[in-house]
């Protein structure tokens, strides 16, 4: 049994974290803020903590998952948003690498990151060995990323998730798009073929639990489906899987970028990534196809 410390327990993949860690026997520690939080298990332990804390309370902690980051596309990227977005990532990746630095027996961090991080890349395959991109999102996951590895060096495994589009029914992306697609309205943006990074919730979830688990595992890791689809693909994909057709005309880039501003290039980037690292160390996804996982979520 180990002890594990979850930030972001609350958010989508925390809460579907911490009760498979609870079910193989791992003691939890979810570090929140104000505690006590409710949703959470009774057996987990709440500490309070916040991005702004200069030292996350880690006494007793054996691994540190750390998911917590304000959203990316929930809202227009003003110059105090985007401000706002690198800090709760930065200054939170901080305070965690200070706690393991404070508090001496972390042997592993698990650090969210993004597939963003190697930037618009067309049709090119990329995997974890892909450069750095250029832009906002990917400058963000270079300094976010640097932020973990400081871990290292005081005798950590560090493993940075590059995690694509998260398939949960009614949360993130989806929550976003099931009221359009239900209408009627669901359209390929742009010109539909840049690559989507999806993946399954429960694989997100199995991959965190592989980092954890596997001492080889040291650096980076994609966190996507083996198989991206293009935006076409997965718009027609979706609509199919909620009992509807998808509408005739696409969104035309140039009205994506008028109505989301600088913020249309995280639906308009192509990523057609590989998770290397994942299928050569031995994962095996529980959906590698998209369409078996939409039923999963949809009920088709």
């Amino acid at each position: 049994m180990a002890t594990i410390a979850v930030t972001g327990a609350t958010g989508s993949i925390g809460r579907r974290l911490i009760p498979a860690l609870l079910e193989r026997g791992d003691r939890v520690v979810a570090l929140v803020r104000s505690p006590p939080r409710e949703g959470l298990p009774a057996e987990v332990e709440q500490r309070a903590w916040e991005a702004t804390y200069k030292t996350a309370d880690l006494a007793g902690v054996d691994a540190v998952v750390h998911l917590a980051g304000a959203p990316v596309a929930n809202r227009r990227w003003t110059e105090a948003r985007k401000r706002y977005i690198e800090l709760s990532r930065l200054l939170g990746t901080r305070s965690v690498v200070s706690g393991i630095r404070e508090f001496p027996g972390v042997r592993v961090l698990v650090s969210a990151s993004g597939i963003d991080y190697h930037g618009d890349t067309g049709d090119v395959p990329i995997s974890e060995q892909s450069p750095a991109g250029r832009g906002f999102l990917p400058d963000l996951a270079v300094r976010w990323e640097q932020e973990a590895e400081k871990a290292r060096e005081l005798g950590a495994r560090v493993v940075l998730v590059r995690t694509g589009m998260v398939l949960a029914r009614g949360e993130g992306v989806l929550a976003r798009m099931e009221p359009i697609f239900r209408a009627g309205f669901g359209a390929r943006l742009g010109t539909g073929a840049q690559w989507v990074p999806w993946i399954h919730w429960q694989d997100e979830v199995g991959l965190i639990l592989h980092a954890l688990d596997h001492p080889q595992l040291d650096g980076p890791m994609i966190a996507t489906s083996p198989n991206p689809v293009t935006n076409r693909e997965f718009t027609r994909a979706l609509a199919r899987a909620m009992g509807r057709r998808t509408f005739p005309a696409p969104v035309p880039a140039p009205v994506l970028r008028l109505v989301l501003g600088e913020m249309a290039t995280a639906v308009l980037s192509s990523h057609r990534a590989t998770p290397r690292v994942a299928l050569e160390t031995g994962y095996r996804f529980r959906f590698p196809e998209l369409e078996p996982a939409l039923a999963d979520l949809y009920g088709a």
